[in-house]
């Protein structure tokens, strides 16, 4: 890990930065001191960190309440995803976000196919975090498709469409070691909270959209023919109206679906007691944001409002109150 934006130094003072130049002759005693502590960069994104990541979080909720049905959408949609960026906690981030679109997405609607708050995220994360395994696969694919000057507008033959759905299959079985762990988690994850609040089907119809067709396939989209030929056969398998045995040829496919809907090991998250240059500007952009939509944070948080308030508080103006409280 590089270099962190907050030297030892400056996290053992700190007192530079927080403390302005006053005429107060007494030392201030130990509660003055940890008021301003609390107030820190650091205890601030702290604070940031633990009600962004509790369980089906009311900070988070309210940030989409309030934050990302704006003109300001895609600018705070950023605001969020660097956040979590920087702190490698985007698909904690992910697994949320679905489960707010799992709660509020009518049971009569289909899951996660418009173009809603999580599919841009999702969309992000896949882009910059997920690339890897598509390049070796469906993209390699269509490479050498190219390479042959395959027509995909032209009548292709059942026989040329099963020889290059073979060569896919074993891209993919070579290739599926290197699947993202983590994006493995966050489907697994998003499948699981379906099982419970719809059921295994579309738990299963979750998987193929998140994993196949959001994902896996969508290079193809370059090729709608092959691409309609592909999902038929693997629509089926993923949705469980298939049962594939061990020794068929899209066995991989199966493989790729236990591995999903199987028990996966959450990510690691690397902790650090200073914060890296990303992290430090990424929490200013935060704070900035949240301090200056606060009354309306407030007005749309389901938590604690004392705390959320006291973490939005503006820092110039608690300090001069405790100033004066300390003055006196």
């Amino acid at each position: 890990m590089g270099r962190s934006a907050m030297s030892e130094d400056d996290d053992s003072d700190g007192s530079s930065d927080n403390i302005v130049s006053s005429p107060i002759t007494r030392v201030p005693s130990a509660p003055f001191q940890r008021t301003f502590r609390s107030h820190s960069l650091n205890a601030d994104d702290a604070m940031l960190q633990i009600l962004f990541l509790a369980p089906y979080s009311p900070l988070l909720k309210s940030y989409v309440r309030t934050l990302l049905k704006t003109d300001c959408e895609n600018r705070n949609i950023d605001v969020l995803m660097n956040y979590f960026t920087a702190r490698k906690l985007l698909p904690q981030l992910l697994q949320t976000l679905a489960k707010f679109e799992v709660e509020q997405t009518n049971m009569c609607n289909p899951l996660f196919r418009g173009n809603t708050i999580f599919s841009k995220t999702y969309i992000f994360y896949l882009n910059k975090h997920c690339s890897d395994f598509v390049k070796e696969t469906s993209s390699a694919l269509l490479d050498f498709l190219s390479a042959i000057q395959f027509d995909d507008k032209s009548s292709a033959s059942t026989t040329m469409y099963s020889s290059i759905v073979s060569t896919y299959l074993s891209l993919l079985n070579e290739s599926k070691r290197i699947i993202p762990k983590n994006l493995l988690w966050v489907i697994h994850g998003i499948y699981k909270v379906v099982l419970i609040k719809r059921n295994s089907t579309e738990a299963l119809i979750g998987v193929n959209t998140l994993f196949f067709m959001r994902y896996l396939l969508i290079p193809f989209m370059k090729m709608p023919n092959l691409f309609k030929y592909i999902q038929s056969l693997i629509t089926p398998i993923v949705c469980g109206k298939q049962v594939i045995q061990k020794n068929e040829e899209f066995y991989v496919i199966q493989e790729l679906i236990d591995i999903i809907t199987k028990e996966v090991l959450a990510p690691n998250t690397p902790r650090s007691y200073y914060m890296t240059k990303d992290q430090e500007r990424t929490s200013n952009e935060m704070l900035v944001l949240l301090r200056t939509n606060r009354e309306a944070l407030i007005d749309n948080y389901d938590g604690d409002e004392m705390e959320l308030s006291n973490l939005l508080a503006d820092p110039v103006l608690l300090k001069e109150s405790v100033l004066l409280k300390w003055a006196k």
